[in-house]
């Protein structure tokens, strides 16, 4: 019988190896190279590839729940995505785990912003893989400028693609939304690819929760707003 590995067993796998080989973490500016280098190359401001870009990727400020997207893809491949030559493995290795030891937290609400912008985002995890032992795993950002008061909410998910049609739940009320299109990758050596992100556009605010399914087969997620801070749910609440 096939194994599966959740999210948080491979996090406590790699944080145990880094502390037992006595192996300090890898500097931010190397990370922000590679990243650089094999990620923001498909993950631009332009065609944020997987609803997400990395052109500012900045390793000491790396929020959670992306650390643990970019885990979850690198894991899945996406090194080889860029098209490029790929580093060696104590390389790769020592990227993931330095990602791995930023996600903590991930499936707790973030909450950042600045003058006139909020940005929650949250991680959630599916136990039963997929594909090859690896979970699939969900972010949900919602974005507010509270200047404008316009906002939006994003779903994405990893380690593959898929396109087909989403059901969103907001406490209890859904709402259908269809995912299709390709994106693609590196310089144009890695192939296309499906999407990886959807806008949900037209979602209110929940009260208590927002649950997802559809996507994949007999898979459902639940992002639970009530765990969200007072604070930050008056802030979005000015957009949605």
């Amino acid at each position: 019988m096939k194994s599966t590995l959740t999210f948080g067993f491979v996090i406590a796998c790699l944080s145990a190896s880094v502390a037992l080989n006595g192996a300090e973490r890898m500097p931010f500016a190397e990370q922000n190279a590679l990243v650089g280098k094999y990620c923001a190359v498909c993950h631009t401001d332009v065609a944020r590839n997987g609803g997400l870009s990395l052109q500012h990727f900045d390793a000491g400020t790396v929020n959670p729940s992306l650390a643990a997207m970019l885990v979850s893809k690198l894991r899945g491949g996406a090194f080889g995505a860029s098209g490029l030559p790929m580093p060696d493995q104590a390389t790769r290795q020592g990227l993931m785990a330095a990602l791995v030891l930023a996600s903590a937290g991930s499936k707790e609400w973030t909450v950042a912003g600045g003058a006139h912008e909020v940005t929650a985002s949250v991680l959630r995890e599916i136990a039963a893989a997929r594909k090859d032992g690896v979970p699939g795993l969900y972010r949900l950002v919602a974005t507010c400028n509270t200047e404008t008061k316009k906002g939006r909410m994003q779903l994405s998910w990893s380690p593959e693609p898929r396109s087909g049609t989403i059901l969103a739940s907001v406490d209890g009320r859904p709402l259908a939304f269809f995912v299709e299109g390709e994106e693609a990758m590196g310089n144009g050596a890695g192939g296309r690819a499906g999407p990886a992100a959807v806008f949900l556009d037209g979602v209110t605010l929940p009260v208590r929760a927002l649950r997802v399914s559809g996507l994949f087969p007999k898979e459902s997620v639940e992002f639970s707003f009530d765990t969200l801070s007072a604070e930050a749910r008056s802030q979005l609440a000015v957009c949605f």
